[in-house]
């Protein structure tokens, strides 16, 4: 692998072995190493929590396009009003999965949020699954209509 810089700072690379790379800078001297990506030890939680945001994100496809308007709706509100400074700002997506996480088990379609959650972004609100915000029209769009 070899490294290029915006600033044409002079490095050379090589390998030690199959596992990692040196990068020197002839500049100041310096030596920087870095080690082949190990990968984590697979637990029954990764695979818990791998499972929910699958079935997450296939239910979040059959949302209704007024249910995502409603989504991106709040994001914004919660932008402006809740999340603290210099944090990124959240996308309709990371509330729906902020919305998701708060269940313990993962959703399978659209009655289970219906049943769980509520039918609006109002429901979900009034039963703690997400912050509550102050918006000028409420939320009416329904999940699946």
């Amino acid at each position: 692998m070899k490294l290029t810089f915006k600033q044409n700072i002079r490095t050379k690379s090589g390998k030690v072995g199959d596992k990692s790379e040196i990068f020197v800078s002839r500049k100041n001297n310096t030596i920087a190493c870095s080690r082949a990506y190990v990968y984590p030890r697979l637990t029954a939680h990764n695979t818990m929590t791998g499972n929910k945001m699958k079935s997450a994100a296939l239910v979040y496809k059959m949302l209704s396009t007024g249910f995502i308007s409603d989504l991106k709706r709040y994001a914004v509100a919660y932008n402006q009003q809740i999340l603290p400074a210099k944090k990124v700002a959240l996308n309709h997506f990371s509330v729906w999965i902020m919305a998701v996480c708060k269940y313990p088990n993962p959703l399978s379609d659209l009655n289970d949020i219906i049943d769980i959650l509520g039918p609006s972004i109002g429901s979900w609100m009034n039963r703690g699954f997400l912050p509550r915000v102050n918006v000028t029209e409420p939320f009416q769009n329904q999940v699946g209509s």
